[in-house]
Parts: C-alpha cells; structure tokens; sequence
C-alpha cells in the first residue's frame, strides 16, 4: 500500500460519533441497572423467606412449649396474673403439682402477654395466687428466643396486640371432644391464639408478608 493509498483509507475511515457513544452509554447503564434490580430483588426475596421460615419455626416451638405446659396442669383458669393487661383474656393462671416432693409439691404459673416495650411478648412466671392479680413472684422469662444473626441480625421478634382483632384475646376457656359425643370439657380446655411479626428495632415496618398467626386447643390431661 502506498503512501497515497494509505493517507486515503485514514481519511475514510471514521471514528465514534457522540450519538454513538451517548447510545453505548445508556445501553451499558441499561444493562448495569437491570443486573443491579435482579440482584436486588432476589437479596429480598431471600431476606423475606428466612424471616417467614425463622418466625413460623419460633411460633411452633412457642406453641409446643405453651402446649406442653398447660397439659400438664392440674388447674387452669383464664384470670388476669403476672404483668397482664387489664383487658380480658390475656393470661392464664395454672398450677403444677409434682406429688414426690416434700416442700413446694404445688407450683402457680402464670403465661401472659405484655407489650409493647420494645415489643410485645409472652412471658411466663410463677406467680402468687393469694393476692387478686395473682403478681410475679420469681422465675420471669420471655419465651420469645432473640433472633440469631445467621437470619436478620439485630430484628425483633413480637407477639403483637390482638385488641381489634378477631378474636381479641389470646386464651379462652374452650369445649373439646370428650368421648364420643361432643361435651364440653369447661375449664379443662383452653383456646391459645397468638400472632407473630418480625421488624427492625427501631421501625415497627414488618418484615414479613404478613403477620403469622397460631392458634390451638389445649386440653389438659390430669
């Protein structure tokens, strides 16, 4: 190629226009923006399905824990105690007997809900059934376990208010099937109704798709 030619085909040849690289541009973002919403919504989709997985596994094991507590009873009554509300319906005294003992062979609990500071939960306590509230006397624990940091660190897990709610209490003597006709079992029966959410500390903004609710029928068996 001679000098001529070659002075030519660099006279010929064009470079990038601004269009071109205006257009380049928003295609490269297009794309950068596309990745970055993908990654996005399936960072929250996976952030939502652990809290759903971590709060319904919680509200089994709460359900479980207050089950085997109240079968176990020898009496129950669905009274104010502990730290209770005044509304109706929101603890239950019961009592525990352990018949190879020589002192305390008869022990008074109380399962209540208390909120909302910082949240509201269940608690449970021994409580003294000589004073009208029966009030804590020991033994207080939340059966809320706190949220590990392997689901979302530093979340709070509530037992939501139920007034408003349809039913508004969590526990109400209940009938069960007794035998094989359907007879009311009275005060040995107790509806359980709870609702579960998790959110930040510091924001009551659920991080779940919805409150998950239990309910159940206890019947005790002593």
């Amino acid at each position: 190629m001679t000098r001529v030619q070659v002075g030519r085909w660099l006279r010929d040849t064009g470079g990038v226009s601004l269009v071109e690289l205006l257009v380049a541009a928003a295609v490269f973002m297009f794309v950068v923006f596309g990745v970055g919403s993908l990654y996005l919504s399936a960072r929250r989709g996976f952030d939502f399905g652990s809290a759903e997985a971590f709060v319904q596994r919680q509200g089994t094991l709460l359900q479980e824990r207050v089950t085997r507590d109240l079968q176990s009873a020898t009496s129950l009554q669905v009274v104010r105690c502990g730290g209770a509300p005044a509304a109706s319906g929101r603890s239950i005294l019961y009592t525990l007997a352990f018949p190879g003992r020589t002192t305390n062979p008869v022990e008074t609990w109380c399962i209540y809900w208390e909120g909302p500071a910082p949240s509201g939960a269940l608690w449970r306590c021994t409580a003294d059934p000589s004073t009208i509230p029966p009030p804590c006397t020991s033994g207080v624990e939340n059966l809320l376990p706190p949220v590990p940091d392997s689901v979302v660190a530093g979340q709070l897990v509530e037992i939501t208010d139920m007034t408003g709610k349809t039913p508004p209490w969590n526990f109400n003597p209940a009938g069960v099937m007794c035998g094989a006709t359907p007879t009311p079992c009275g005060p040995t029966a107790v509806d359980v109704v709870f609702e579960m959410d998790l959110h930040p500390p510091s924001s009551g903004v659920s991080l779940l798709y919805g409150v998950k609710r239990f309910g159940f029928t206890v019947a005790v068996r002593n």
